[in-house]
């Protein structure tokens, strides 16, 4: 650890939920051998909410020692990630919808449920390209919900299937809309349940916070959250990650997203900023709550589909064989 140990990195996490992580190469995770799929669980008329939640996949127990965090070395900077000074016509600026109307996919992703693997005692903010120029955009879902129709059809009318980090608080508040996001075909993964910051946090309760937004969005869906966790504000400890990893989640960090959170980002900017950070392997995300993020997601995944990248929910970007669960496009003449 540099010198300036937890303290600093800490404080520089607290910038915001949706300050961007650091774009230094990030420890990637080595690939973990993936589970067959399995039905979604039947849950009971009534649950105890102090038992283990059931679970749609069987996932691997963590082992009771605890396994040393990878940590990433920050840079002293005031900005953990500076929004990437984009001229107005550079390459990675988006075309316009009109445009990218006629844009399809070449690869699409078979209905799930799909595979999830183990979760891992470290950091996961970018894997390896394997190849297939496989992308992930995610969602962190918190906040006014009223544009996360638009954004669905938006996802549908690309084909595109994602992973929603939920709030527990705002799937409580909002179930129908978790329940939408099931009966879509999208996975989903936890952002803890009070929006509160992880890394002061003592594990007993990290551990509440991950079982009760696991209850309430299995309860719903029948859909587990394991193994996936963004924590908000993207902050952090080796306490909470190793918290999580006995919870059985993995900390995903991300490579880039689109700075929607920040003031003066239009639609045009976010969908640049999303093209700046996309490559293959990459994990990018956005926020529901934000009109702009509608129409930047439609222009920015055309462009990336247009470019032959495939969008795969986070479990299918580490699964063993991500092939064996994609389709291609038949292209009518």
């Amino acid at each position: 650890m540099r010198k300036w140990g937890w303290g600093v990195i800490v404080v520089l996490l607290l910038v915001g939920c949706q300050q961007p992580a650091v774009e230094l190469s990030l420890p990637t995770l080595m690939p973990v051998a993936a589970l067959p799929a399995a039905p979604m669980a039947t849950l009971p008329a009534t649950m105890d909410l102090n038992m283990d939640v059931a679970t749609a996949v069987p996932l691997a127990s963590p082992p009771a020692t605890s396994t040393p965090l990878t940590v990433i070395t920050l840079a002293p900077d005031p900005e953990l990630t500076p929004l990437p000074d984009l001229p107005s016509e550079n390459r990675f600026t988006c075309r316009t919808e009109a445009t990218l109307t006629a844009v399809s996919p070449i690869w699409i992703v078979r209905p799930g449920p799909w595979p999830r693997p183990a979760a891992a005692a470290g950091l996961l903010g970018h894997y390896p390209d394997t190849g297939l120029k496989l992308l992930h955009l995610g969602f962190d879902v918190e906040g006014d919900p009223y544009f996360v129709g638009d954004l669905l059809d938006v996802l549908d009318k690309r084909q595109v299937k994602t992973t929603m980090f939920v709030l527990g608080s705002w799937a409580d508040t909002y179930p129908e809309w978790v329940q939408e996001f099931a009966r879509r075909g999208h996975e989903l993964a936890t952002h803890g349940y009070s929006h509160a910051d992880m890394s002061s946090m003592t594990a007993s309760q990290i551990s509440a916070e991950l079982r009760d937004t696991e209850f309430s969005i299995n309860s719903l869906t029948g859909q587990t959250t394991k193994p996936w966790l963004r924590p908000p504000f993207g902050s952090y400890s080796e306490t909470s990650v190793q918290a999580a990893y006995a919870a059985g989640y993995t900390t995903v960090i991300w490579t880039g997203s689109a700075n929607d959170w920040r003031s003066g980002m239009d639609a045009d900017k976010m969908c640049a900023t999303l093209r700046y950070y996309a490559s293959p392997g990459a994990i990018l995300y956005a926020h529901t709550n934000r009109a702009e993020v509608v129409t930047a997601v439609d222009r920015f995944i055309a462009e990336m589909q247009d470019a032959g990248y495939t969008f795969v929910p986070l479990s299918l970007l580490l699964a063993d064989d991500p092939a064996d669960w994609l389709q291609r496009v038949e292209v009518e003449d």
